[in-house]
């Protein structure tokens, strides 16, 4: 299956919420933890399937701290894919799993509505 969109996160609990998330909007999106124990270089080797096979359009959505902004450009700039600067974007929390923790799946898909549209 081709996706619309695939967004590549740093967890595997960022991935079900954003996955959950997809789902409740009627998105053809899914996401993929893109870390394999701290390190994306796996991910960068495989860019050619991912951009091929996978996806219409793959975004880097990495944690809203300096350290998920970095990986962001990191992972987008080896991959040629594009990124969003998530710090600020999720009102204090450090990443989509933590934002549900303490908002609601409503509260994240109009903030996925609003970066990724």
């Amino acid at each position: 299956m081709k996706y619309d969109l695939l967004i590549l996160c740093s967890s595997t609990k960022d991935r079900l919420v954003l996955k959950k998330s997809f789902r409740q909007m009627g998105w053809n999106a899914s996401a993929v933890n893109a870390t394999n124990e701290g390190s994306y270089i796996p991910l960068i080797r495989r860019k050619d399937y991912l951009k091929n096979s996978i996806a219409k359009r793959i975004v880097a959505l990495y944690d809203s701290d300096d350290a998920g902004y970095h990986t962001s450009v990191v992972v987008a700039d080896h991959l040629g894919i594009e990124y969003i600067d998530m710090r600020g974007v999720l009102a204090g929390s450090k990443d989509f799993s933590d934002y549900v923790e303490k908002g609601t799946y409503e509260e994240l898909q109009t903030i996925l509505k609003a970066i990724l549209n």
